[in-house]
């Protein structure tokens, strides 16, 4: 090396960077040929050993290119290197990094399809396998005529050169210019063994040479589309039924599958295979073993398939061809070569695996006579020929060396993915200490049995030593696989157990392990036998420390989230089992405690995912923070981390004590009910009863906007991809960008033609719509002037109308096939009939229910009440009159059913689950394959809307005004585990997927609907919707209940007095109360009230309630007036009325003069007198000049909050004031107001800050504090301001934050973040009533309580 050497030194001491071309370095097998050149020259006759270290094998390049890692560490490395084969450099193609990234993401894609291709291509000899592509080949002339089959199987036994095959003709068809897609499955890799990978890394690849496909997957990303959790069909569909055979391809595409008979399930893949023909451009290249099972699918699917077979026979003559190239460099005469040749070829029986061995013995020989001994010894027999490789290894290796390699075997034997050097490094560590040069390493003691890639990743050198060491080998090197999964699961449990790991993440000093050991430790403990006490031992040592947040903390940082559900699965296995296990241990000496631990944290693991899942891939740190603390008391993670730390959560009662599943629940609107609900997306939106659609976010139940809609809503639709909304009204029909809220088509309804269904079709280009007047009727919204035109009209098919039943009826449900080729029409008193919509429009079927209990002279048939079409399914799902829910093929006539006593049903995305309602609320869920249950939830409340959401780990329904969020632990495990196909499936019987229903069961709390709070002793009061009023300490234990209505009249407004001895509420009947209270007691005595009475105005709903601060008078406001009441006397003493009836008003106590009222509108402010609301000082707002330079930045904050009394009872454009607060510091005056304009009839969102110094003095212009308006764009909801001019807010991320308002000048150093608030947290009830103290705690309503959470806002005060 040039730094080491005098006369380099001075050279290399300049270069700070290279730039490497073509690297790394892997050799030519040109070296041989040269060398044979030279030899033949005046410069030979020996060879050159520089030359010969050229050469593709050579070990020199293997150990420089392993070495150089460790040398140039202070150097700049750019190294560029072909990924993709291109048959010309083109100058405008993009670069794939940074072009496919976000298709890589979608997709999940880790690492290159192309590290399987080269790693197989390398071991390709040039002139062989050339008879699969010759002229008169099957290949050549499929190629040039793609139209004569659709796949071509080829096969052959173990060993016979399938992969390399594989790779040579994925290099040929590239080479021909044809457009050429690959996957190989490897069983030594058992994450690229499932469909799900397959199917994903054909979909990327495409991507990488097809432009219009790669931007269809973008827009699936730019969606929110999640493929990683999908089962096999549902990525088929999504990938390729519903992208890719939407376009136009102009070419045929040739799918190479290598050892499909290595994959998970064969039959599913085949099955898809032959769902592409005639739909997708694919022609299948299958590879594989001449297994049965594949013969017998190939039976099944041949006639879409159009298979034509051949097998690896004709490649015998390949093997003269490598034996001869291998051993050209033998020092042996020509006689004695050709002499091996023959025996080797004679001995080979087409097995290239077994010459490759062979030829490496031969060339370790040194005399003749030990070459033919070699060549007399080696068996044929590939197990006899491994069990003499192990027999070799016994006698030849040392004892330590014998140790190593067994541990070398099983660690890539067992491992749950192919690993590298660095990884297998790794593990041994503790046994073996540091290898110097592993791969030398790996090539001295076991090199015939393993090898080493050119990317580092060290594998078996064929399949088949895997097979023989598990299961045939009783060798000193056998592998016991439930012995090698348990070392292994130890060895990553020391890895992440480690108590240093959270230092070394802030150091960015992880050991290659950790991510194998963090994503697969799980896989393992699913293999290992249950009675181990060291397994029980370190995972239960692993749950108690906190290594196991760390560990969460690693897989949010890597986007691994669905590892946390995958351990979740296996730690409920491991319990189940483990329970059996120790049955016949007598009771006390059983670890009971040890395995409910293990228990709740199977079950805390997925409801992480679920419940902060967002929170922590955004902030990995919140895991250690906040999460445990936000958790329910009885979970693992609150009760082992939960009072650590200064962040706290104290929810009363039974509200937080358990996990529950649900996500949130929405509030629509005192005005409206919940109709429909759809999801599509990243949206999902709510038909309400008053005519408007409200749009939400699906990740944070935020609502999003409202599109309103003159006339009555009859239908709705979301396109698939979430962008458009289509709205069929009685009199219009509307189409709506979600992005926007623009109304993008207005046109008139069909008249006396009431919609039924509505569904988007062709790319969401068209929507069709099918009516009760018999009609289907589809509209073009590509057209320059959209235009109804109808599809089928059945009046027009007298003759088939008449023979189906169905003359002069009107069908009361109807559903559109997804592809919009047919139409279900279910009819009160005629059976289910679906119609095809094509040119030959005409009766598909009826469905004719096959029931046992009918009598003779009974109609063979059953009324529909509901019928619906799931994406991607030839099959209509439907209720019987009665409630059976059934599923029927109108093209096979086959049907099944379940009772459900259902009266409404949905369906998943995916088209293989379907929920349920019955009359009482209970929601069940069901699998379409088989109608077996697996979940039920029990919630007495009618449900008028249900839906699934996009990621189908969620459903919603409608309950009157209200719209509930569900995530189930069933839908999360059945989306990453249990179905077809999936990465997660598991090799081992002891984790089949559970058949059990899983139940849960909802208490209907009455929520709060109102509080008020006390500063002085840190105490509130609470108001529910059944008429309670509560008092209770910020983080005390006891309750108080203060009253209780016998009518159960909601509570809608409380306040407190500012001496803290009054409390006054106000119910839904305008009863007003107060009652004295001891803020410092727990506990209070029974009292009557002071004053109560009934108090109605009538200029609208009563806004405020206001106590005087020592109790004397309570003032009582609407909108524009106020009534003020003396509370000893219980009369009024004065009515005060805005001289403009459009002039809202709101009220607080002057922030200095406890004898004065202050008073704030959009323009004008007062103040008054509370003796007799005598007006003391007028002033002029300069509202408008604050709130125009927050809008000239855009900045503007988000509507969250519902609409207040005053924006339901005012319609004008302008400010109105909506919230005024004097702060917690007492220094401030907060005032937020609406800000109308024409173009946004909901108006945005602002806040002014006032110093309380401004109402002190004698002028008459005020003006609010300047606010940053980097501060502002980040507001969702202002909170108050705290000690030391700490303005406190939510943030756009639902975050409680502080910024400090003087003494910092960098706005990076004046904003601090402390913690978030869970998504099933929030909602607009929720969000109104939230409360800072002036200690920092924050007050928000849970569950019908009142939560308090101390954070480090509250160490500041």
């Amino acid at each position: 090396m040039g730094r080491f050497s005098d006369t380099f030194k001075d050279i290399i001491s300049s270069v700070s960077a290279m730039v490497f071309l073509g690297t790394p370095h892997y050799g030519s097998g040109l070296a041989k040929s040269l060398n044979r050149l030279l030899a033949a020259t005046i410069i030979g006759p020996a060879p050159k050993q520089y030359v010969a270290d050229l050469d593709e094998k050579s070990t020199a390049i293997e150990d420089l290119n392993e070495q150089f890692r460790n040398v140039p560490s202070e150097l700049q490395i750019a190294s560029f290197y072909e990924t993709k084969f291109t048959m010309m450099a083109s100058p405008s193609a993009e670069p794939a990094s940074n072009a496919l990234e976000k298709t890589s993401a979608l997709l999940g894609i880790s690492s290159s399809p192309e590290d399987d291709f080269n790693f197989y291509l390398d071991r390709w000899m040039a002139n062989t396998c050339s008879w699969i592509s010759g002229k008169d080949s099957i290949l050549h002339k499929w190629t040039h005529d793609p139209t004569r089959l659709q796949t071509l199987w080829i096969s052959g036994p173990p060993g016979t050169g399938k992969s390399v095959l594989a790779a040579y003709l994925i290099n040929y068809l590239r080479s021909q210019g044809i457009f050429c897609v690959f996957h190989f499955f490897r069983s030594g890799d058992r994450l690229q063994r499932s469909i799900g990978a397959c199917i994903r890394s054909i979909a990327f690849q495409i991507a990488t040479q097809f432009s219009r496909y790669k931007q269809q997957l973008d827009e699936l990303s730019d969606a929110g589309t999640q493929l990683q959790r999908n089962d096999a069909r549902s990525l088929w569909q999504k990938l390729f039924l519903s992208t890719l055979g939407q376009l136009d391809v102009h070419c045929p595409i040739y799918v190479v599958i290598d050892g499909l008979d290595e994959s998970d399930s064969l039959q599913t893949l085949l099955s898809l295979f032959a769902s592409a023909a005639g739909a997708l451009p694919f022609r299948f290249i299958i590879i594989s073993r001449p297994t049965q099972s594949i013969s017998n699918a190939l039976d099944k699917f041949s006639e879409p398939l159009r298979v034509e077979r051949i097998s690896t026979n004709s490649a015998s003559e390949d093997i003269p061809i490598y034996v001869n190239k291998e051993l050209q460099s033998i020092r042996a005469s020509s006689t004695l070569r050709q002499k091996i040749i023959d025996l080797v070829i004679d001995k080979a029986a087409g097995n290239f695996l077994w010459v490759h061995l062979a030829v490496n013995e031969i060339l370790n020989c040194h005399t003749q006579d030990e070459i033919e001994q070699v060549l007399h010894d080696i068996p044929s027999d590939m197990q006899l020929l491994y069990r003499r490789i192990e027999d070799s290894m016994t006698e030849s290796l040392k004892a330590m060396d014998q140790k190593l390699a067994k541990a070398l075997l099983m660690w890539i034997g067992c491992a749950q993915r192919v690993l590298t050097l660095d990884e297998v490094a790794e593990a041994l560590e503790p046994t073996f200490g540091n290898i110097l040069d592993l791969a030398y390493t790996i090539r001295q003691i076991c090199g015939s049995l393993i090898l080493v890639d050119r990317n580092s990743r060290v594998t078996f050198v064929h399949q088949t030593v895997r097979e023989y060491l598990i299961k045939l080998s009783k060798g000193p090197f056998a592998i016991s696989p439930s012995e090698a999964h348990e070392e292994i699961f130890l060895r990553c449990m020391s890895c992440i157990g480690d108590s240093e790991l959270r230092a070394h993440i802030k150091q960015d000093k992880l050991s290659p392990l950790v991510p194998y050991a963090a994503t697969s430790w799980h896989f393992h403990l699913r293999a290992i036998q249950i009675g181990s006490d060291d397994v029980f031992y370190a995972l239960s040592t692993f749950l108690e420390e906190t290594t196991v947040l760390t560990w969460i903390h690693v897989l949010a940082m890597w986007k691994q989230l669905r590892v946390l559900v995958q351990t979740s699965q296996s730690l409920a296995s491991f319990v189940e089992r483990r329970k059996v296990h120790d049955a016949c241990i007598a009771p006390n000496l059983r670890p009971t405690e040890a395995l409910e631990s293990m228990d709740l944290w199977s079950t805390d693991l997925v409801k992480i995912v679920g419940k902060f899942g967002k929170n922590l891939l955004e902030t990995p740190e919140a895991i250690h923070k906040f999460i445990p603390q936000f958790c329910p008391r009885t979970s693992a993670i609150n009760r082992q981390f939960g009072k650590r730390g200064a962040f706290q959560v104290r929810v009363p009662g039974e509200a937080n004590s358990a996990w529950d599943d649900s996500l949130a629940k929405i509030f629509l609107g005192s005005t409206a009910e919940g109709l429909s609900i759809a999801c599509a997306g990243r949206f999902f939106a709510v038909l309400t009863t008053a005519n408007s659609i409200i749009l939400y976010d699906a990740e944070t139940c935020q609502e999003l906007r409202r599109l309103q809609q003159s006339d009555k809503i009859m239908v709705f639709c979301v396109s698939k991809d979430g962008k458009l909304i289509a709205s069929y009204g009685v009199r219009s029909t509307k189409i709506w960008e979600t992005g926007t809220g623009r109304e993008i088509h207005s046109l008139q309804s069909p008249s006396q033609s009431k919609a039924l269904h509505i569904r988007f079709v062709q790319q969401s280009l068209t929507i069709m719509v099918s009516s009760e007047d018999r009609n289907v009727r589809m509209l073009s919204i590509e057209a320059a002037e959209p235009a109804w035109q109808k599809k089928i009209d059945l009046q027009s098919l007298d003759d088939q109308v008449s023979s189906s039943g169905i003359a002069s009826r009107s069908p009361h449900s109807t559903a559109i096939s997804p592809d919009g080729g047919h139409v279900a029409l279910a009819f009160r008193g005629a059976p289910l009939s679906v119609w095809a919509l094509a040119d030959d429009q005409h009766l598909v079927g009826r469905c004719r229910r096959e029931r046992g209990d009918l009598s003779f002279d009974s109609q063979p048939w059953s009324p529909v009440d509901q019928v619906l079409w799931p994406s991607a399914s030839a099959e209509v799902l439907g209720i019987y009159t009665g409630g059976a829910i059934f599923k029927w093929n109108p093209l096979e006539d086959t049907s099944q059913e379940v009772d459900a006593s259902a009266n409404t049903i949905a369906c998943n995305h995916d088209g293989d689950l379907v929920a349920s309602t019955d009359a009482n609320g209970t929601i069940r869920i069901w699998k379409i394959q088989d109608f077996s249950l697996i979940y039920q939830l029990r919630y007495e409340s009618p449900v008028s809307g249900l839906a699934f959401g996009p990621d189908n780990r969620r459903f919603y329904d409608l309950r009157g005004a209200f719209c509930n969020v569900w995530e189930p632990n069933t839908l999360i495990r059945l989306s990453d585990l249990e179905k077809s196909g999936s990465e997660a499936a598991s090799d081992f019987a002891s984790v089949a997927a559970s058949t059990t229903m899983s139940e849960a069961e909802v208490e209907i709390k009455e929520p709060v609907t109102a509080i008020a709070s006390s500063n002085l002793s840190h105490t509130y009061v609470s108001g529910n919707a059944e008429g309670g009023v509560r008092l209770q300490q910020s983080f005390g234990e006891k309750q108080t209940e203060l009253w209780s209505s016998s009518a159960f009249m909601p509570i809608e407004h409380v306040a407190w007095s500012k001496d803290g001895k009054h409390v006054a509420w106000r119910d839904l009947a305008s009863r007003v109360m107060v009652k004295a209270v001891d803020a410092t007691k727990s506990s209070q005595p029974p009292t009557e009230p002071l004053f109560d009475k009934t108090i109605v105005f009538g200029d609208g709903p009563v806004q405020q309630l206001l106590l005087s601060p020592k109790s004397e008078y309570i003032l009582i406001t609407s909108p524009t007036s106020a009534q003020l009441f003396s509370i000893g006397q219980s009369s009024r003493i004065q009515e005060w009325k805005s001289t403009s009836s459009n002039a809202a008003f709101r009220w607080v106590n002057h922030p200095s003069c406890s004898d004065q009222l202050l008073v704030i509108g959009a323009e004008r402010a007062f103040i008054f007198s509370w003796q007799d609301l005598a007006v003391r000082r007028e002033m002029q707002l300069d509202l408008r000049c604050a709130f125009s330079s927050t809008s000239s930045n855009n900045v503007r904050l988000q509507q969250i909050r519902r609409p207040s009394d005053s924006n339901l009872i005012l319609n004008r454009t302008g400010t109105i004031v909506e919230h005024v607060m004097l702060t917690q510091d007492k220094k401030h005056v907060l005032l937020e107001a609406t800000y109308h304009e024409p173009s946004t009839p909901q108006g945005s969102r602002q806040l002014a800050l006032f110093s309380k110094a401004t109402f002190d003095g004698a002028d008459t212009l005020l003006a609010p504090r300047s606010l940053p308006s980097a501060l502002l764009s980040k507001v969702q909801l202002p909170l108050g301001v705290l000690p030391y001019d700490r303005f406190v807010f939510l943030d756009n991320e639902y975050w409680i934050c502080s910024w400090q308002l003087s003494g910092v000048k960098d706005e990076a150093l004046a904003l601090k973040r402390y913690f978030f608030l869970p998504r099933d947290w929030l909602s607009a009830e929720c969000i109104e009533l939230c409360k800072i103290l002036d200690n920092g705690v924050l007050l928000i309503p849970r569950q019908g309580e009142v939560a308090s959470i101390k954070s480090d806002l509250s160490l500041q005060w």
